[in-house]
């Protein structure tokens, strides 16, 4: 996984630091924290559960920051269901550009 939690962990962090300067900085961390999930997709489902066991860490951490991380993992998870639909899209896009060759 190029993605480790611990990477993961770290840019939660920015997102909470970020979040405390400006909502539009805020906002263009949870962007940049979306494409590092989607990336993450792309290594497969193994790795989206991986993200869920990250949830279980992040709840170790301290309760006023654990509240917003578990909301931005989910929100990260969400953003995981539907980049896997596109991805179920695009293998059937593909087994049918296969098919027509």
């Amino acid at each position: 996984m190029s993605l480790g939690l611990a990477d993961l962990k770290v840019m939660f962090l920015g997102l909470i630091a970020l979040k405390l300067m400006s909502p539009k900085l805020a906002a263009l961390k949870v962007k940049s924290l979306e494409l590092a999930v989607l990336r993450v997709m792309s290594l497969g489902l193994a790795d989206l559960k991986l993200m869920s066991l990250g949830m279980a860490d992040l709840k170790l951490m301290s309760q006023g920051l654990a509240a917003l991380k578990v909301k931005v993992v989910s929100l990260g998870l969400a953003a995981l269901e539907v980049m896997s639909l596109r991805l179920a899209a695009l293998k059937l896009m593909s087994l049918r550009l296969a098919f027509c060759k």
